[in-house]
């Protein structure tokens, strides 16, 4: 249930344009909050990314000179 404020008055109130560009200030600055709550988690998740592609094109590279290293010592088929 919400309240309506015709409910209170008795009847349709005229709010001026001073409380409706507040209203929407406060509301623009509550999305800013939220936004500035995703920064940390999107910088984790842009670090995480860069480190795997970096894992990923270092593997590309030297993929084969590891797993040869890896049989020579008889710890290939460990994995």
């Amino acid at each position: 249930m919400f309240l309506d404020i015709r409910q209170i008055t008795g009847g349709p109130i005229k709010i001026s344009r001073l409380i409706l560009l507040k209203m929407h200030y406060d509301q623009v600055m509550t999305g800013q909050d939220r936004a500035q709550k995703w920064l940390p988690l999107t910088a984790l998740l842009l670090a995480g990314t860069l480190f795997f592609v970096v894992v990923f094109l270092g593997w590309m590279q030297h993929g084969a000179d590891i797993f040869l290293t890896l049989v020579e010592t008889g710890l290939a088929y460990c994995f």
